[in-house]
């Protein structure tokens, strides 16, 4: 059944994530969106309306969940840290 799905050319999913304040594990909410873009203005609405968080970043979703947080490896989008 994968075999099909990639044929018939079915596009990535992303996953936003973040950290709680001085967390050092990426935590997300299981929503999955449709491209990167759509998942970082979730972030950019997220970060208007609740202030629980100081770190986010958007992956594939197929990322393994509760990584680490690695400041030379991750892409980071937003940085609320000080």
């Amino acid at each position: 059944m994968v075999l099909i799905i990639e044929n018939l050319g079915f596009m990535e999913k992303f996953r936003a994530e973040v950290t709680g304040i001085r967390e050092m594990v990426w935590s997300s909410n299981g929503m999955e969106f449709e491209t990167e873009a759509a998942a970082k203005e979730w972030l950019d609405g997220l970060s208007m309306r609740w202030f629980g968080f100081d770190l986010a970043r958007v992956v594939p979703a197929e990322t393994p969940r509760g990584e680490a947080v690695n400041f030379e490896t991750d892409s980071i989008y937003l940085n609320f840290r000080k």
